[in-house]
Order: structure tokens, then sequence, then C-alpha cells
């Protein structure tokens, strides 16, 4: 059974409307408008966060005590890492000693760590 919209088919539709989407908004983009939004939600909470300290602070100093709302867990932006730029980067394009094992593998986890410890989350490439 094929599912026809005006005189195209549903699947010649999906393809051409993915195409589209794809030239207007790639992944990549996606993930730039991703990270740019919960920039500016990390932005709102810390704003938020110092009114909340500032209203207990002046509560606190006119006697009034009012309990402090506690912060949602913000979310993560998602940085992107590519293994294979630890090769190129290094001036080798193969692998061909234990040693090299060990240092590639090292710069590797130097990379994630630093953006695990700096609160993202890694999508690796």
């Amino acid at each position: 059974m094929n599912c026809r919209v005006g005189n195209a088919l549903l699947p010649t539709i999906i393809l051409r409307y993915k195409w589209w989407a794809e030239k207007r908004c790639p992944p990549y983009r996606a993930e730039q408008l991703i990270n740019a939004y919960i920039d500016a939600e990390h932005t709102k909470a810390a704003n938020e966060q110092r009114r909340q300290a500032a209203e207990a602070k002046k509560a606190q100093n006119t006697g009034k005590h009012k309990a402090v709302e506690p912060v949602t867990p913000k979310p993560k932006r998602t940085v992107t890492i590519n293994p294979a730029e630890i090769m190129t980067l290094s001036g080798n394009a193969f692998i061909e000693t234990e040693q090299q094992v060990d240092d590639y593998l090292n710069q590797l986890r130097e990379q994630l760590l630093a953006v695990v410890k700096s609160g993202d989350k890694v999508r690796l490439k």
C-alpha cells in the first residue's frame, strides 16, 4: 500500500524533507544551537541562585527567614571529540608500537577527562 500526498509518494516526501532539513540545519549546527540554549539556561540558573541568595541575605538582615528553594540540576553541554584528530596532531598516521598505543590512549584520556571535569558530556565522533 503506497501512501500518496498530492502526486508524491510519502517516502519521497520524507527523503526530500530530510535533505532539506540537513541542508538547512546540519547536525553540527543543531548541536551548536542546543549548547547555546544550555548556556543560556546555565546563566538563568546562576542569576536565579544569586537572586535567591540576595533575598535570603536581605531576609536575614531584616529578621525574616524565608526558605531558599533548591536549584534544579543544570543540563550539560555536549562536546564532540574526534579521536582520529589525536593521531593527526601527533604527526603519526599509524600506530605501530605499544608506546604509541599508550601515548594515544593517554592523550585521549586527558581530553575526555578535561571535558567531563568541566561539567560537560562527551560525544565521540
